[in-house]
């Protein structure tokens, strides 16, 4: 069952807004969206797990009662210090804040830094189940053009894959591009990953027999592994087909893939919500951010690093 997306931005009226990037800024902008909600706009109808102050804590459940697994997002931070990095990660199981199974790379949240470079324009696209988070700075966001440079936003994904196995016990990922570090690079952004290399082995996916055992995915869609086309393209793109991005066990490899033709982790295991890539490159001239209606929907362009032309769209109405 497709689920309605929802779209929340910074400069929305009563939005919650990151003034010195303290953890507890970006994790009650989380909450907001995600729980509470703010101005006219509804939360997604996830819930709080746990909400403590002091060190900053969060974790938020996805809805059950519309289809959602269950699975946990999990925010936490030394301390409520402006430049103090968060560490974020997604679990199928959550007994506490001290315990959890059936984890994802955890990953950092960071302001980046301060002035004009402090990843203060934030972005939500969701549903009940999943979510794209995506934060820039003003330097990165005013710069006319839809792209990152070698800066270092905010960009990750967590929530329930559409996994392509009825009642898939473990559905709930989170990938950011970092992998177990809390400090990064903009070479380790999922931005990076997808507009100048390539997103492999960037997840780790649990077994179909429910166990706490994992192995790292990777995204693949019918162009490939790379989801960018060489060189700075700015004007229209000429999209005339979206392709759904799969996550597929190991390097994405079909020669590599026989450690994964079996039943508990299946090669090919689901597809990436709300996400295509498109077999033409543009826009990178643009100002952010770059929505446009393809075939009668409304789509947003994530924007390209420092080289080349990123392809990958997110729907912005429906998953």
């Amino acid at each position: 069952m497709a689920l309605p997306v929802t779209v929340y931005r910074w400069d929305d009226v009563g939005a919650p807004q990151i003034v010195d990037g303290k953890p507890s800024e970006y994790m009650n902008v989380l909450k907001k969206c995600l729980v509470e909600g703010y101005g006219s706009k509804e939360s997604l109808g996830w819930t709080v797990v746990d909400d403590i102050a002091s060190p900053p804590f969060l974790s938020l459940r996805n809805n059950i009662s519309l289809g959602g697994s269950g699975g946990v997002a999990v925010f936490s931070a030394l301390d409520d210090v402006g430049g103090t990095n968060i560490k974020a990660f997604g679990c199928q199981d959550y007994a506490s804040k001290d315990s959890q199974s059936r984890k994802s790379y955890y990953f950092p949240i960071t302001r980046y830094s301060t002035g004009q470079y402090l990843n203060n324009k934030w972005l939500i696209i969701g549903t009940a189940t999943a979510f794209y988070f995506f934060c820039y700075s003003d330097y990165i966001y005013n710069s006319g053009s839809n792209r990152a440079n070698t800066l270092v936003p905010n960009a990750c994904f967590i929530g329930d894959m559409k996994s392509l196995y009825p009642n898939d016990p473990a559905k709930f990922i989170a990938f950011s591009g970092a992998k177990n570090t809390i400090n990064h690079t903009w070479t380790q952004t999922i931005i990076y990953s997808l507009s100048e290399s390539s997103p492999l082995n960037i997840m780790l996916i649990n077994q179909l027999d429910g166990t706490d055992a994992s192995q790292p995915a990777s995204l693949f869609s019918v162009c490939g592994y790379y989801y960018h086309v060489r060189g700075n393209h700015d004007g229209p793109a000429n999209i005339t087909a979206l392709f759904p991005i799969y996550i597929c066990m190991g390097n994405s490899f079909l020669n590599d893939s026989s450690p994964y033709q079996n039943n508990n982790f299946p090669y090919l295991r689901a597809i990436l919500p709300g996400a295509f890539v498109a077999n033409s490159p543009g826009y990178r001239g643009e100002a952010m951010p770059v929505i446009k209606e393809l075939d009668g929907v409304s789509y947003y362009l994530l924007p390209s690093a420092n080289s080349n032309t990123g392809c990958c769209w997110i729907n912005l109405e429906e998953w």
